[in-house]
Parts: C-alpha cells; sequence; structure tokens
C-alpha cells in the first residue's frame, strides 16, 4: 500500500491531525462485523483459539481472527448473521476458562471495556409471561447492564420457565438480585435475577479473578517431633513383642519347643513376632535351617525291570 505526503494543520504552532468521515468510512465497514474475544485466568495461543473456534463454532464459516499483544483476540465474521448466530450461543470456555465476546468499536479499550465490563448471562426466573416481549425483556434487562441478546428458547418461546439474555454487566458494581416492576395495570412484580457465571472483583487490587477480602486465612503448620520408641515395642502400633522359639519337624510344621529343650545353638530355631491377641505367625531366620526327607528313592533293582517276566 503507497501512502502519500498529506500536510498537516498547524493551530497555534502545535500540529493537528484532522480525520474525516470518508477517510475511516472503508475501515468502519471493514471491521462491523468483529468481536473482541478474551478468556479470563491466562493468555491464549492462535493455535488454542482456532481449535476452540473449529470446535464450537462449526455451525458458521470459520472468522478470520487477529492477535493482540495486550491478551485479546479479535474475530472477525464473515457476515452479521454469523455473529449474531454465535452471540446467541454459549457461554464458550477454553481449557475450562470462560470466554468473553464483545462487539467491537472504534473507541475501544482493553482495560475499560473486557476487564471491567463484561458480558454475562442471566435468567429472570417465572418472568410472567405477558412480560416476554422484547421491549418489555429490554426494560427489565438494562436495569442490569446493557442488554446484548437473548437466547433462541426465549425468543421463540421454548421454554418458559424462565427467560434467558445476555447483558454487558459493570462487574465493578455490586450485582442485584431482585428488580422491581411495575406492569401496565400498577401491579408491583418483585422478579428474581440468576447469574449464570460472576467472576470475582477485587475492590483492593482493582483486578479480576479473585477477592482478597474472601481468601481463607493460611492454615498454621504444626512441626512434627521425632521420638525415639521403646525397644520393646512395636515400631508401628506402640504394642509389645512376643517372641516364640520353633523347631522345624520332618513334616514341614512348625512345632513349639518348651525351654528346657532349646538347643543353645539356636541353629534349627525360629523367631516368631506377634502382637498382643493375635496368632504367632512364623518367619524363618537369617540361620539355615535342615530337613529330612521322610521319601526314599524307588529302588528300581528289587522289582523286574520293564518288559520281562518274573517266572522266567
Amino acid at each position: 500500500m503507497a501512502v502519500d505526503f498529506i500536510a498537516p494543520n498547524v493551530i497555534n504552532g502545535d500540529i493537528e491531525i484532522s480525520i474525516e468521515d470518508t477517510d475511516v468510512a472503508q475501515e468502519l465497514e471493514y471491521w462491523e462485523n468483529a468481536m473482541i474475544l478474551f478468556a479470563l485466568g491466562g493468555n491464549l495461543t492462535m493455535n488454542a483459539v482456532k481449535k476452540f473456534m473449529e470446535s464450537s463454532w462449526n455451525f458458521i464459516a470459520l472468522p478470520s481472527l487477529y492477535y493482540n499483544e495486550a491478551g485479546y483476540f479479535i474475530v472477525r465474521f464473515r457476515s452479521y448473521e454469523d455473529m449474531e448466530k454465535v452471540t446467541a450461543q454459549g457461554p464458550y470456555f477454553i481449557f475450562g476458562r470462560p470466554v468473553f465476546l464483545k462487539s467491537w468499536s472504534p473507541d475501544f479499550e482493553i482495560m475499560e471495556d473486557v476487564l471491567r465490563v463484561l458480558p454475562i448471562w442471566i435468567t429472570f426466573p417465572n418472568l410472567p409471561l405477558h412480560l416476554w416481549g422484547k421491549i418489555s425483556i429490554s426494560k427489565i434487562s438494562s436495569a442490569i447492564g446493557k442488554p446484548i441478546t437473548t437466547d433462541e428458547c426465549t425468543a421463540k418461546k421454548l421454554r418458559i420457565s424462565y427467560a434467558r439474555v445476555l447483558v454487558e454487566v459493570d462487574i465493578t458494581q455490586k450485582p442485584r438480585d431482585t428488580i422491581c416492576i411495575k406492569d401496565h395495570v400498577g401491579k408491583k412484580i418483585e422478579q428474581k435475577v440468576e447469574y449464570e457465571w460472576r467472576p470475582r472483583y477485587c475492590h483492593s487490587c482493582l483486578k479480576v479473578g479473585h477477592d482478597c477480602s474472601q481468601q481463607k486465612a493460611p492454615i498454621k503448620q504444626v512441626p512434627k517431633v521425632w521420638k525415639m520408641k521403646d525397644k520393646a515395642e512395636d515400631p508401628k502400633q506402640g504394642e509389645s513383642v512376643e517372641t516364640h522359639n520353633f523347631i522345624a519337624s520332618p513334616s514341614n510344621t512348625a512345632v513349639e519347643v518348651p525351654d528346657e529343650q532349646k538347643d543353645a545353638s539356636n541353629e534349627d530355631n525360629w523367631t516368631v513376632v506377634t502382637k498382643k491377641g493375635k496368632t504367632p505367625m512364623a518367619t524363618p531366620r537369617n540361620d539355615p535351617v535342615i530337613f529330612t526327607n521322610p521319601f526314599t528313592h524307588l529302588r528300581i533293582g528289587d522289582g523286574p525291570i520293564g518288559g520281562q517276566n518274573p517266572d522266567k
């Protein structure tokens, strides 16, 4: 794009540039179907947002995506109808983080428009049916913030248990839980308001995502003190230890031997460690244990050799 020199205006020694409507008409038309996409809780990559759009917005043509280093994206839709369809759906999440969509405007500022005023879905439970008109819902929703759109079920009255509206809400203000409505016959109705999701805002730090006044006090760590237990106690349960001496018999069963018959060498003895009130279990020592095999080898020589008759 080749650019030209256009002499600036000089007023009282200062340079002033004047931009006319015709100068920006083409750019305003180019971005008229654009929205700001912002994920609360962390920065996202271009690849992550593209995959999100492919999976969540598969009912429209894939829009163009532009990244700003301030931490937000500009999504330019192919048509106003596509932008309206995406706005009417939701809410959307990327990696568990809520995704916010806001219409782009020439005076958009990330700190003012995204981090303070967020589009949030709200519901009006049991809203009287005669208040489901466009003007009535617009007036009721305006008490919360700037209304954007309703969902399809609300617009077509497919679900009449509650009306659902997407509203731009200033999260720095205290949320409103009820709205006083005076209908066409003068009857006053106390309408309840429910927020599908509302981010926390810290009035101390002036930041979104946490609230210092609601943070819990840290749990006090109690230092552990290690103490030596008595050698005569079980190191795990603190119970006394009983020892039993056993000797292996030819039948591979353990039989307890009285103290007066114990061998001083303890070569064939077993030591059993048990807890009180439990059946002792025999565990071998590291010393070798000698067993006597009660079986003998098959003596083939005493009988006839295979295939021979003993009478011959």
